[in-house]
């Protein structure tokens, strides 16, 4: 059988299962499993792959049938123009949260020239998850700054997923850049009292929409659920943040507005309309 087959087999079963996404993943396993490139399945669909990679295919095929999502069956999720490693103890990356990088970016620039030479900056990734916000940030950092001008933290509660940002600051040659501790916000003592900026993507989603998250059902549950109403972490992380920095920048959905009022705060929606950033002094 060759892969223009197995291609059309892949996102046949995929489509019959309800995966919406069908075609494009189908693409994404072949890829994996039968180890070809884009390029090389579009120019040769005649191409046979040996009998394991068929079966591995295959194998792949029915953990998406299952809603297992894509990221966790590759191991791999691009974020930032970056492939990060991902696993079931972390949240898969989403393109909204990239603005966090592009903000701090911007808000890093500006204090950096309006800083004193002999200071160096700091940057605190709260719940960094896989670590592909503070990573992706150091990345972009070492390309216009002396790694003397910054100092990176990265703060989660969990240490499987620390081990897995541990695992993408390494992978990315970063690793020098970041500190990363194990903490329940900011109760670890061993963590600096003040930051000059805070990036936050902690548990936003209210527990009421549990059995509608279809989508997110095989992802870690302490990443996702934020309490209640959704906006329990994030009010108790604020409370103590802004006496820690000037500049926020956190990720949030609906159910968090009334965070803007409380605490002062700018919202901003994304590129499809929806509000999902709170910042302050940004």
């Amino acid at each position: 059988m060759n892969i223009g087959e197995l291609y059309k087999i892949g996102t046949s079963q995929l489509e019959k299962a309800g995966i919406k996404t069908s075609a494009v993943d189908a693409r994404i396993l072949l890829k994996q499993e039968c180890r070809i490139t884009e390029a090389f399945l579009l120019s040769h669909p005649e191409y046979e792959p040996s009998e394991s990679q068929i079966l591995k295919f295959q194998k792949s095929l029915n953990k998406r049938k299952k809603y297992i999502p894509i990221a966790y069956i590759t191991g791999t999720k691009e974020f930032y123009g970056h492939d990060f490693d991902v696993n079931k103890f972390v949240l898969i990356p989403r393109p909204e949260s990239e603005f966090l990088v592009a903000k701090a970016l911007e808000a890093f620039k500006n204090v950096f020239l309006a800083r004193n030479e002999s200071k160096q900056l700091s940057v605190l990734d709260m719940g960094t998850g896989s670590g592909c916000i503070i990573t992706s940030l150091a990345i972009e950092l070492i390309k216009e700054y002396s790694s003397d001008d910054f100092r990176l933290y990265a703060v989660d509660n969990s240490e499987k997923a620390l081990s897995v940002a541990k695992k993408n600051a390494k992978k990315h040659g970063v690793s020098n850049q970041i500190k990363f501790f194990k903490s329940d916000l900011f109760s670890n003592d061993k963590l600096p009292e003040k930051f000059d900026l805070i990036l936050a993507n902690l548990p936003y989603v209210s527990l009421g929409q549990k059995n509608l998250q279809k989508d997110i059902a095989f992802e870690p549950k302490e990443a996702i659920f934020g309490g209640e109403i959704g906006s329990e972490i994030s009010s108790l992380f604020l409370k103590e943040a802004k006496n820690r920095t000037t500049k926020i920048i956190m990720e949030i959905d609906e159910n968090s507005i009334p965070l803007a009022d409380e605490h002062n705060l700018k919202i901003t929606k994304d590129l499809s309309g929806k509000i999902r950033y709170l910042s302050l002094n940004i």
